[in-house]
């Protein structure tokens, strides 16, 4: 499960780097996406209403914009 892991997050890094983000931000970045990712999956099991796909956009988004304001 951890070397799965680790090329989910390591892909995440790959994009984010490509995109402009440093390496340490683009490391943060890409783990705080995929745990929001696995909130939403975990809690869609028992609290649907609370495990909104616009949220986890919106989290995408906000690490997004981090990227392009550091550019």
């Amino acid at each position: 499960m951890r070397a799965i892991e680790a090329q989910r997050i390591g892909y995440l890094v790959s994009e984010l780097s490509l995109m402009g983000a440093e390496a340490t931000d683009a490391e943060l970045l890409a783990k705080g996406v995929y745990l929001a990712l696995l909130g939403v999956f975990t809690t869609r099991r028992y609290n649907p209403a609370l495990a909104e796909d616009a949220v986890f956009r919106r989290v995408v988004d906000l690490a997004l914009d981090a990227v392009e304001r550091r550019r």
